[in-house]
C-alpha cells in the first residue's frame, strides 16, 4: 500500500509539474488575453503570441507558420525581438525556407532599429554561416559594434575570435533608418568591385558624373539579371561607357563597416548603357534556369512551383505526400512583377487552406482554394493589374527579358487567322471581334510569336449565355515554324450549332494576362484567365520546339 501511495504521489508531483511549466506565470496574460491585445497593435503582445506558437507553450499548438505571422505583425509594429526572431526563423528553416541572405537582411534591420542585439546577430551569422562560408574577419566587425553597446555575449566572442583590428564608427544608438530622396546618375562607368562581406552578392558601381565619383550599391547582385553583364572582369564589358543607373537614398548601416551612413542603393532594372539599351535584356536572354526550387502565383492564387526541372501543380505541391518537404506555408519571401514591369519585394501569406478557420472568419465559407495575400513593404498589394509573385530560392531573376507589345492589324491578316479556325470548328461566317493582339519573342530567337484573341458573346455582361451559332472566346498563338505560319489554338469556348450545351455547363471568357518566364531558363511562358459566372482558372502554357503544352493550372470557384 505504500509502494501504490509513493507512486500515486510522484505521479501526481510530475503531473502538476508539467501543469505549472504549461502555463502562464502569475500576472502574465493567458493566451487569449495576448491574442486580444496583439490585434489591437501591442507589437510586443504579437511577438510573444509568436514564441509561444514557435516553442507550442501555454496550450497552443506548436506551429511555425502561425508563429511566423505574429512575428512579421509585431516586426510591422516596430519590436526589434520580432525583427531578430524573423531572421533566427529564416537562418533555421522555421515556418519558412531556409534562407541565410533573408536571415542577414532580418538581423540588419534588427540593428538598424536600435537593437544592439542585431549586431551581435550579425556576427553569430558571419562567424557560423557566412555567404556561403563563415567570415571570421567581418563577424569581428560586427561584434565589436556590439560590444561597444554593451553585448555581453559579443564582448566574449571578441574575445575568443581575438579581436578586432579595424576601428569601428557604429553608432552608440539607433542607426534612424530612413529613405531620404531616389535620384538618377548619367556619366561614365568607372569600375565595379564586390563590396563588403566576401560572397555576399553585393557590388559596388562607380559612375563619374561630370567629375564626381558616384558610388551606388547593388544589393544581390548575382541574383539580378540586370547587373550580369557586369559580373565577368569587373565589368568591363561596360567600362568606360556612358550609363544611367537609378538609385535610392537611404541612412542605413553599411555592410562593410557596421557604420551608420547614407547610402546609395540600386534600382533593379534601371542600368542602362549608351547603344546597348537596357542591359537586362541581353543578360535574360542566355536561357540559364536559376538554380532552386521557384513558387508561382498570379493574382492571389497559387499556380504551383517549378521544382528541379519539373513544373508541380498547387494541388499536388500541398497536398501530394510526395512534395510534403516542398509544400508551402506563409512567410515565403518574393517579387511582384505586372505586364508593366517589377512591382517591388514581397511576402506571401498562408495560402487559406492551411488556415481556413481564419479565412472563414473573415470571408464566410470557403473552397480549399490556394489563395494568399501579396504583403508588400506599403500593405497588402492592391494594384488594378494582377501580379506575378515568384518565390524562393530559385526565383531572383527577371521574368520579363523581353516586352510583350499591342499590335494593330492593319491589313486584317489575323481575324483571317480566326475566321478560319472558327470555321474549322462549325462557326462559319462568324464575325472576329479582335479583343487584343500582342507580339512577343518568347523564345529569344529574334523573331516574334503572336498572341491572338477574339470573343463575340452575344449574351453580353458579366454572365453571357450559350445563344445562337457564332458565340465563341478563343485565344491562338501564330509562330513561324520551319519558315511557314503555323496558328494553335490556346484556349477556346465555342456553340457551333443553336443548342442548349450540356447542363450546368457555362460559356468561359478566355483573356491573355502576361508573358513571363515564370522558371528562369529564358523562354517567356503565355498565363491565360478562363473566367466563367462564378469562378474561373489561370493556365500557363509553354512553347517549345515540340509545340505547346499546358505546365500550370488552378483554378477557383463553384
Amino acid at each position: 500500500m505504500k509502494h501504490i501511495l509513493s507512486v500515486f504521489c510522484a505521479v501526481l508531483s510530475v503531473s502538476l509539474l508539467l501543469l505549472s511549466t504549461d502555463a502562464p506565470a502569475a500576472g502574465q496574460p493567458s493566451p487569449k488575453e495576448l491574442r486580444q491585445a496583439a490585434e489591437r497593435g501591442d507589437a510586443d503582445a504579437a511577438n510573444k503570441l509568436g514564441v509561444w506558437y514557435e516553442k507550442g507553450r501555454y496550450g497552443l499548438p506548436q506551429d511555425a507558420a502561425a508563429a511566423m505571422r505574429w512575428y512579421r505583425r509585431a516586426a510591422a509594429g516596430g519590436s526589434i525581438l520580432a525583427m531578430h526572431n524573423l531572421g533566427d526563423c529564416y537562418l533555421n528553416g522555421v515556418g519558412v525556407l531556409e534562407n541565410p541572405a533573408h536571415a542577414y537582411a532580418w538581423y540588419k534591420k534588427t540593428a538598424e532599429a536600435g537593437g544592439a542585439i542585431g549586431y551581435e546577430d550579425i556576427g553569430n551569422f558571419f562567424r557560423t554561416v557566412g555567404f556561403g562560408r563563415p567570415d571570421l574577419a567581418t563577424a569581428k566587425i560586427w561584434y565589436a559594434a556590439a560590444a561597444r553597446q554593451g553585448r555581453k555575449k559579443a564582448q566574449q566572442a571578441l574575445l575568443e575570435l581575438g579581436g578586432s583590428k579595424q576601428r569601428v564608427t557604429g553608432p552608440a544608438g539607433p542607426c534612424e533608418s530612413a529613405a531620404r530622396g531616389q535620384g538618377t546618375t548619367t556619366g561614365t562607368l568607372k569600375r565595379v568591385r564586390d563590396y563588403g562581406p566576401k560572397d555576399s552578392g553585393r557590388r559596388l558601381l562607380t559612375v563619374d558624373d561630370g567629375g564626381r565619383a558616384v558610388d551606388i550599391l547593388a544589393l544581390d547582385a548575382d541574383q539580378d539579371a540586370v547587373l550580369a553583364a557586369l559580373k565577368k572582369d569587373g565589368g568591363a564589358e561596360l567600362s568606360g561607357r556612358r550609363v544611367s543607373v537609378g538609385w535610392s537614398l537611404v541612412r542605413g548601416i553599411d555592410d562593410f563597416t557596421a557604420s551608420c551612413t547614407d547610402i546609395r542603393r540600386y534600382t533593379r532594372g534601371t542600368l542602362r548603357a549608351d547603344g546597348a539599351g537596357s542591359v537586362q535584356t541581353a543578360a535574360a536572354t542566355e536561357g540559364k534556369r536559376a538554380s532552386g526550387d521557384i513558387y508561382i502565383g498570379f493574382d492571389g492564387l497559387l499556380l504551383g512551383a517549378f521544382l528541379g526541372d519539373a513544373w508541380v501543380g498547387a494541388e499536388d505541391l500541398q497536398n501530394s505526400p510526395r512534395y510534403h518537404e516542398k509544400r508551402l506555408w506563409g512567410g515565403l519571401d518574393g517579387t511582384l512583377y505586372t505586364v508593366n514591369g517589377l512591382v517591388g519585394e514581397c511576402v506571401m501569406g498562408a495560402p487559406i487552406n492551411d488556415h481556413p478557420e481564419e479565412f472563414e472568419k473573415e470571408y464566410g465559407p470557403l473552397a480549399a482554394f490556394p489563395i494568399f495575400k501579396m504583403q508588400t513593404p506599403t500593405g497588402n498589394y492592391e494594384g488594378k493589374e494582377p501580379a506575378l509573385f515568384l518565390g524562393g530560392p530559385g526565383s531572383r531573376f527577371s521574368p520579363m527579358p523581353r516586352p510583350m507589345r499591342t499590335i494593330q492589324d492593319d491589313d486584317g491578316r489575323y481575324a483571317e487567322m480566326v475566321r478560319g479556325y472558327l470555321a474549322g470548328q462549325g462557326l462559319r461566317g462568324a464575325d472576329c471581334r479582335m479583343k487584343k493582339l500582342v507580339a512577343v519573342d518568347l523564345d529569344g530567337d529574334g523573331t516574334d510569336e503572336h498572341i491572338i484573341s477574339a470573343e463575340d458573346f452575344k449574351g453580353g455582361g458579366l454572365a453571357p449565355k450559350w445563344g445562337k451559332a457564332g458565340m465563341y472566346s478563343v485565344i491562338l498563338l501564330e509562330r513561324t515554324v520551319n519558315g511557314r505560319s503555323q496558328v494553335t489554338i490556346l484556349q477556346g469556348d465555342f456553340c457551333p450549332e443553336d443548342r442548349e450545351p450540356a447542363e450546368g455547363a457555362l460559356p468561359r471568357s478566355q483573356t491573355l494576362k502576361m508573358c513571363a518566364d515564370v522558371n528562369g531558363d529564358g523562354r517567356m511562358e503565355i498565363i491565360i484567365a478562363s473566367d466563367y459566372y462564378e469562378g474561373g482558372e489561370y493556365i500557363v502554357f509553354t512553347v517549345g520546339e515540340d509545340g505547346v503544352t499546358k505546365v500550370l493550372d488552378q483554378g477557383m470557384g463553384v
